[in-house]
């Protein structure tokens, strides 16, 4: 249904609504203050994750501008290797209609974390077998089940490990429900299940690089069944956001070139007396704006009438720059287009003429009202808009794999690297200057996650460490320092001020023993160079982090908590964390630091429909509430790509286009936008979920409530006898559970101011059964 809105108090006795009267007394007791509430509750979270960062809220419009190599497996004759890193990568080739089989192959590990993955019986890459061969931190292997992107575990795990460099001989065998593997001719697998009957072979790898070949599938008769890898990629094809231009007839591929700007591969395009190039499509092209950028080029041969050009979604030409013609040695030009007219779904095409080859590297692009910010301007004015007093960044998981001093410095010198964990790459043109600049833009307060090699060798540890600590040096350490000079030679002479410091992030894979061990190790250096900083430290969840604080409790100040509910838990979830939050109230009293205090660094709900809203007003509220213990939060996702295959939970989901606003962007913008900073006193329905604060001068009195029933709740909210109420608003939002903005309706779900009828310090109201409402009452303290 749409979003309803209750207006005038004609509606509060309204039959159409199934209306409960409270039974219990609705009394706000301003003159009673029970804590302060700190406003970094309302803060957030940018993760570069499903682009949110690049082709997100970055303001580069290129998508893989220096050219790396495809993140997927690449053929060569009949070897698939995978030369970057993924997790859960895989590929499925063969007859879905094969039942039984065997598949034999040989796999080499050249680097990562892990082994293999040998698909049986994959109808798709979301049902299939899988034995995992040195999972689990290349511990053991194991076979498991997918159904549905569900994967459970089959049979026991076997102790064992896969080795770099070294070729293995796999063998595994379907018959029926039986299921055998063998490695190097030893039988290590054998197991009974009968879910998949039929399907395709693959391969894959998690958080590995490696190689297969002589890959063989036979029937259990001994024939050969067929199986054919032309369809995947080679080493040399375009990366998959590049495309040969004009038509297929161009020859256009990746070559090394160890004198390019950047990574050491550029786009060769060959050319025979016609004019051909390369083009990348998902250019919104706005008329009146201008389109500046750079190629970096260079040819051999009569290469001449180099040009750059926006051409719209009919083939049409919006705009043209004719460059400096490429000499032999690579060379930068600039470019600005001005498009003629409007398409969202122009395409940029670099291309000459001649005889010869071209060859293209770091070509960047960005839009005119970009350039002050370094941000895409509707996202930055979303991000504005919620007005986060604190912005965590850069992850996440992200952090645990990010090098910071990659993504500083000239941007053609910033080589990318692939974010392996959420499937993409990181140009590191968004680095900790540019998360700074936008930082100081939206006005919010930076906190920044450290790596500290939580997922690489420990042998690593020191290294690790000297790299946090330079970074807290390049942010905070003046031109005197070698970091801060660092700094000002990229521009910023004068230090950042960076408070607010996290220890990693989920940090669970190494045992709070080694981890609190870490972090007091680490933190000591921070506070002996740097006292006034903040720390906050992974948590290790309730049982442990008592030992958590026993470790380097007196070193930090915030314990970081993560939680990820289940939206169906809309409306009980809030109390059970309110219950959580007040037992680590007693953990942290008896610890030997009592004066750390809770960041809750990662929260949402799992959706992007009305649930979500819902738990986001009854969580916030509980937030106020526990604001004794609670200092910080910033929820997750906050920026998503709306085509992303995960995490559709995010605050803010654009495309290439426009963006539209979740319902829990709706409610903790509502929230934070009436926010005041004291919790008074309220006796309240137990059916509603109730903060009520105000201001410190009093003049302003504020009540959030949240009616997760499925009922109307009508009652009488009265102000007590220390207040002289003199007027009052309210803004309410309610949904069906299913309902949800889209990039076609972003106003869907919205609030909608209520009229109000405040008499003598009681104000009606009749809260909508699923609904949302903050109401705001001005007046003052009686004297």
């Amino acid at each position: 249904m749409n979003v309803l809105v209750v207006m005038g108090s004609a509606l509060l006795a309204c039959t159409a609504l199934a209306t409960a009267r409270a039974q219990q007394r609705f009394l706000v007791r301003p003159g009673e203050v029970l804590g302060e509430i700190d406003r970094r509750i309302y803060g957030q979270f940018l993760e570069h994750i499903y682009h949110s960062v690049e082709d997100g809220l970055y303001g580069e419009l290129v998508q893989n501008r220096a050219f790396t190599g495809t993140t997927w497996f690449t053929r060569t004759g009949d070897t698939l290797k995978l030369t970057a890193p993924e997790t859960d990568i895989k590929t499925v080739i063969g007859d879905r209609t094969w039942t039984d089989y065997e598949f034999a192959l040989s796999a080499r590990k050249t680097s990562g974390a892990e082994g293999f993955l040998i698909l049986v019986r994959a109808s798709d890459d979301r049902n299939f077998y899988w034995w995992n061969l040195g999972g689990w931190g290349n511990t053991a292997h194991q076979l498991e089940r997918e159904v549905n992107d569900q994967r459970v575990p089959i049979g026991p795990r076997v102790r064992g490990s896969i080795e770099a460099g070294r070729w293995y001989r796999i063998r595994m065998r379907v018959e029926g429900d039986h299921i055998q593997g063998w490695v190097d001719d030893e039988l290590i697998l054998d197991m009974r299940d009968g879910t998949h009957r039929s399907g395709g072979v693959g391969v894959g790898f998690w958080a590995t690089c490696g190689e297969f070949k002589d890959m063989k599938v036979t029937d259990l008769r001994g024939n050969t069944l067929p199986l054919s890898l032309a369809d995947m990629p080679t080493e040399f094809d375009l990366p998959s956001e590049w495309k040969p231009w004009p038509d297929r007839r161009t020859t256009a591929q990746l070559v090394e070139e160890p004198e390019s700007p950047n990574t050491g591969l550029a786009a060769r395009v060959t050319l025979d007396g016609s004019r051909r190039g390369i083009a990348q499509g998902r250019v919104h092209a706005v008329q009146g704006k201008r389109y500046p950028g750079v190629v970096w080029c260079r040819a051999d041969g009569d290469v001449r009438g180099l040009s750059v050009r926006l051409v719209g979604s009919d083939g049409t030409e919006l705009a043209r720059q004719s460059l400096k013609n490429p000499g032999k040695t690579y060379a930068e030009r600039k470019f600005s287009l001005s498009p003629r007219k409007t398409d969202p779904h122009a395409m940029l095409v670099v291309s000459a003429e001649g005889t010869g080859s071209l060859f293209l590297d770091m070509v960047s692009m960005t839009r005119s009202d970009y350039v002050a910010t370094g941000c895409r301007s509707d996202l930055l004015e979303a991000v504005k808009a919620l007005k986060p007093p604190i912005i965590r960044w850069p992850g996440g998981c992200f952090a645990s794999i990010y090098r910071w001093k990659r993504a500083i410095g000239p941007q053609r010198e910033r080589k990318p690297f692939n974010n392996y964990v959420w499937g993409e790459w990181d140009s590191c043109g968004f680095g900790i200057d540019e998360y700074m600049r936008m930082c100081r833009v939206v006005g919010a307060e930076p906190m920044v996650v450290v790596n500290l090699g939580s997922w690489d060798d420990p042998a690593k540890e020191d290294e690790y460490i000297r790299e946090a600590l330079e970074w807290i040096e390049y942010c905070n350490g003046d031109v005197t320092t070698p970091m801060g000079a660092l700094r000002a030679a990229n521009g910023h002479p004068e230090p950042y001020n960076v408070v607010h410091w996290e220890m990693d992030n989920e940090t669970w894979g190494l045992g709070v023993e080694r981890y609190g061990r870490l972090v007091a190790k680490v933190a000591a250096q921070i506070r002996a160079r740097w006292p006034g900083l903040l720390i906050h430290a992974c948590t290790f969840w309730e049982k442990e982090d008592p030992r958590l604080l026993e470790l380097c409790g007196r070193y930090i100040d915030f314990i970081s908590y993560h939680f990820y509910e289940n939206p169906d838990n809309y409306a009980t979830a809030p109390a059970s964390f309110e219950a959580l939050w007040q037992r680590y109230a007693k953990i942290i009293a008896a610890s030997p630091n009592p004066k750390v205090r809770l960041s809750v660094t990662e929260w949402n709900a799992q959706s992007t429909d009305w649930r979500t809203g819902l738990f986001a007003g009854g969580y916030l509220n509980v937030m106020e509430r526990s604001a004794d213990v609670i200092k910080v939060a910033t929820p997750a996702l906050f920026l998503r790509r709306v085509d992303a295959p995960a995490w559709d939970n995010a605050f803010i989901n654009h495309d290439h286009l426009s963006w539209y606003p979740a319902p829990n962007y709706v409610v903790m913008k509502l929230f934070h936008d009436h926010f005041q900073p004291l919790r008074v006193a309220a006796d309240t329905p137990e059916a509603l979920n109730v903060s009520a604060t105000r201001s410190r001068d009093g003049s302003r009195v504020v009540v959030k409530i949240v009616n997760a029933g499925n009922a109307a709740i009508e009652t009488t909210i009265e102000m007590d006898t220390t207040y002289a109420a003199r007027q009052a608003r309210a803004w309410q939002v309610s949904a069906e559970l299913a309902d949800r903005n889209t990039l076609a309706e972003p106003s869907r779900i919205a609030p909608h101011e209520v009229k109000t009828s405040l008499s003598r310090n009681r104000l009606p109201m009749v809260f909508p059964p699923r609904s949302v409402t903050v109401i705001e009452v001005t007046g003052r303290l009686a004297q």
